[in-house]
């Protein structure tokens, strides 16, 4: 175990700074969603060429976490995380200068090849730094980063790319990514414990040994199958909410604040839970859970706000703490020699899911123009499916997780 040289609560400091990193590197990809309305009548887009948008950053993100899983474990996890997070900077910078559907394309596959895998070297980072027994606590501290991107990031990133022009969000992340970098360059420490132990795997040995390894299959297949869940739904939620439900655009940030808000303090506990009574337990909890707001909201109709924005918070809540766990249980799934690609392993995946939910909703979903109803003239038909389809996905996830074993 590495040993933190900055002080009495030099662990906690060390969680926090990772959790800022998560907080760009989430912020960068989540705030493109609920801006999906403007894009879409700025750049007079259909339903399939949104999907396109966001699904160029997870493919690339798929693709690069590919890669990393040949070469992750043989450098220090600090250096390899300074390279990823420069590249997602420079991604971001040209995101925030472009106003070109087709540029913006190229320039959110660039960020993906680095951003699609910070969140593998994180992990792998939280793998290496926190015992198993105090980790669910550790993914508690981290998922802050998710939870401030979604209740301060993306309304205040909303606001601003309504308010003045859309790339103005990104701006915003460029500055705090390099503010971030500045504190990973001076204080995170050198992270290569996992080196002493390793001997050399050539790539086909690396994806044999994973092929192989059912524990660390199945723990993928958890993870696909929980993204499949959520990402068919986040990736038009915002659309659906502006076209559906009645919201106006910049209620949109409504969503994501009280839902953010509440997972800020309800990750942390939820992850103490995990600790306390077995991720297991806590994950099928929540899974099950979740089945209520995931039905209520792909179905929902011209509704109130406060009714809109009561479910879409429980959903926010339940999807965020069950991933706790689930990252928990995934995470164990791998030894420290090889933990740095498998997280490679899991952050292609991830990507890949991502990209295939996002996909598939694209496909199913159908944008139907409404004349005569304003500048947001749509709606969207067949999410009460994406619906029935994340359930499914939710569910069969409760059998793989009988049969993963923690093993570090």
């Amino acid at each position: 175990m590495t040993k933190l040289p900055i002080g009495k609560n030099k662990e906690k400091f060390i969680l926090l700074l990772l959790a800022a990193v998560s907080f760009t590197n989430i912020m960068d990809f989540m705030i493109m969603m609920p801006l999906g309305p403007l894009l879409m009548n700025k750049f007079q887009l259909s339903s399939h060429e949104w999907s396109f948008v966001i699904a160029s950053y997870t493919i690339t993100s798929a693709i690069s976490g590919f890669l990393s899983i040949f070469i992750i474990d043989n450098f220090d996890r600090k250096k390899f995380l300074i390279f990823q997070y420069i590249g997602f900077i420079i991604g971001t910078f040209l995101v925030g200068f472009t106003d070109n559907y087709h540029f913006l394309l190229f320039a959110r596959s660039f960020t993906g090849i680095f951003g699609g895998i910070i969140s593998a070297t994180v992990f792998a980072i939280v793998g290496d730094l926190v015992p198993i027994s105090k980790r669910g606590k550790a993914m508690g501290i981290v998922s802050i980063g998710f939870s401030a991107s979604s209740s301060l990031g993306v309304p205040f990133g909303l606001y601003l790319g309504t308010k003045f022009y859309w790339q103005m969000p990104f701006r915003i992340i460029l500055i705090v990514a390099i503010i971030n970098l500045i504190g990973i360059i001076k204080f995170l420490p050198n992270i290569d414990t996992h080196l002493r132990n390793r001997t050399f795997r050539s790539p086909l040995k690396i994806i044999l040994d994973f092929l192989k390894n059912k524990n660390q299959v199945r723990a993928i297949l958890l993870m696909v199958l929980l993204l499949f869940s959520q990402f068919t739904i986040i990736s038009f939620i915002a659309p659906f909410m502006v076209g559906n439900v009645g919201f106006k655009e910049i209620e949109l940030s409504y969503i994501y604040f009280a839902g953010g808000i509440m997972t800020i303090f309800s990750s942390p506990f939820i992850g103490k839970l995990s600790d306390k009574y077995g991720i297991k337990k806590i994950y099928t909890i929540l899974l099950l859970l979740s089945i209520i707001p995931i039905i209520i909201i792909t179905t929902m109709g011209k509704s109130g706000l406060i009714y809109a924005l009561f479910w879409t918070t429980i959903w926010f809540i339940l999807i965020s703490g069950r991933f706790i766990p689930a990252q928990t249980m995934i995470l164990g799934a791998a030894n420290p020699e090889s933990r740095g690609s498998f997280m490679g392993i899991r952050a292609a995946f991830m990507s890949l899911a991502q990209a295939l939910a996002t996909l598939i909703a694209g496909a199913i979903i159908v944008k139907v123009p409404i004349s005569g109803a304003g500048e947001y003239a749509f709606h969207l038909e067949n999410f009460e499916y994406i619906g029935v389809f994340a359930v499914i996905c939710s569910l069969i996830t409760l059998l793989i997780i009988r049969k993963i074993k923690i093993v570090s």
